[in-house]
């Protein structure tokens, strides 16, 4: 059984999930040693609250990603820059986890459904839809208020999925 701060900082970061359509994806920079390369993605989720990705393969993330699946999103409260203390102020959370496909009609349809403007890539070959399977997740809900979570008990039942 989860403790009561385990199941508030869940909470937070579900309700943060469910309110974000955007993020910056970190991957590894192919042919640099692994150096981190961090690009601006738009996102949509799946059921279990995983992110959905719709990416081109001609974009350096998803070149990178394919050759190394580990990935890092991180996301961010949309009301940050109006903060009064400032963004840092704002909650925000970092999945870590892999990249994989998801080929799954539904989901693609969910995906423009968030972001209408994005329905016109789907008709281009090269782009495709993919999912951050995330392994931790740390949440930072405000100062001195930061902590890591399975991912497993983050993204699990699926009950607050955005459509």
């Amino acid at each position: 059984m989860m403790s009561q701060d385990t199941q508030h900082a869940v909470a937070a970061a579900r309700r943060l999930i469910a309110d974000s359509d955007r993020g910056a994806l970190a991957t590894a920079l192919r042919g640099q040693a692994g150096w981190p390369y961090a690009s601006f993605v738009l996102l949509a989720w799946d059921d279990g609250l995983a992110p959905l990705m719709f990416v081109s393969g001609l974009a350096e993330h998803t070149r990178n990603f394919l050759a190394d699946p580990r990935a890092s999103l991180m996301i961010q409260a949309k009301d940050a820059d109006a903060r009064p203390d400032g963004p840092l102020s704002a909650e925000r959370l970092t999945l870590v986890g892999r990249m994989a496909a998801a080929d799954d009609p539904s989901l693609r349809e969910r995906f423009f459904t968030r972001h209408p403007s994005a329905r016109r890539l789907g008709a281009l070959a090269d782009f495709a839809l993919y999912r951050l399977v995330a392994e931790r997740a740390h949440l930072i809900a405000g100062f001195g208020r930061a902590r890591w979570l399975d991912g497993a008990i983050l993204l699990g039942d699926g009950s607050a999925a955005p459509q």
